[in-house]
C-alpha cells in the first residue's frame, strides 16, 4: 500500500464519506487483498470482474458502485493509476484523482486533479474537486433567491447521504 492512503481512507471515515473499490480483478482476489493489507473495514462495497458485463474504460463498474452507495454519478470521485480509470470515471459523468504510480503525472494530465499519493489529499481539496458547498465541510451554502424574494418552507426534505459524492 503506498505511502497516505491508510491515512486518506481512515480521514475519510471520520467524515464518514463511504467507499467503494471498483476492480477488474476477481472479487476473490480483491477481498484477500484488502483484508490483507487490513483496510477492508473501509470500503461499504465492491465491484469486481463479476459483477460487469464491461471493464475499464467503459463506466460500467463505476456507476454500479455509485448505485450501491446510493449516491448519483456526478457526486462521485474516482480515485485511479490509469487513463483507462480516468476515461471511466469521465464517461460516468465523475471527477477523477488520477494517483501517479505507474505513469509519469504528465501522462494521466486528462485526470481533474493528478496526485503522486494519496496523502497529498485533504477533504478541502475533495469538496474543492466537486464544487460542494456543506455545512460539514466548513462552507455554509450560498442561498438562491433573488433580492425581495420571499422565503417558504421547503417542499421536501434532501438527505445527507448525497452531500458529498
Amino acid at each position: 500500500m503506498r505511502t497516505g492512503s491508510r491515512e486518506f481512507m481512515s480521514t475519510l471515515a471520520n467524515y464518514k464519506i463511504p467507499l467503494a473499490v471498483a476492480s477488474t480483478r476477481p472479487r476473490k482476489v480483491i477481498e484477500e487483498a484488502i483484508e490483507a493489507v487490513g483496510v477492508r473495514s473501509f470500503f461499504d462495497a465492491v465491484v469486481a470482474a463479476e459483477d460487469v458485463y464491461r471493464g475499464k474504460p467503459d463506466p460500467e463498474m463505476f456507476l454500479y458502485a455509485a448505485q450501491l452507495l446510493s449516491f448519483i454519478p456526478e457526486r462521485c470521485i474516482v480515485f485511479g493509476n490509469s487513463n483507462s480509470a480516468v476515461e471511466a470515471a469521465h464517461d460516468a459523468r465523475m471527477k477523477c484523482v488520477a494517483v501517479a504510480s505507474k505513469h509519469k503525472i504528465y501522462e494521466l494530465s486528462a485526470a481533474d486533479l493528478v496526485v503522486k499519493q494519496l496523502g497529498e489529499l485533504s477533504v478541502v481539496d475533495l469538496k474543492n474537486l466537486a464544487d460542494i458547498e456543506s455545512p460539514e465541510f466548513g462552507m455554509e451554502p450560498e442561498p438562491d433567491m433573488e433580492e425581495g424574494e420571499e422565503t417558504s418552507p421547503p417542499s421536501s426534505s434532501v438527505g445527507v447521504d448525497d452531500l458529498f459524492w
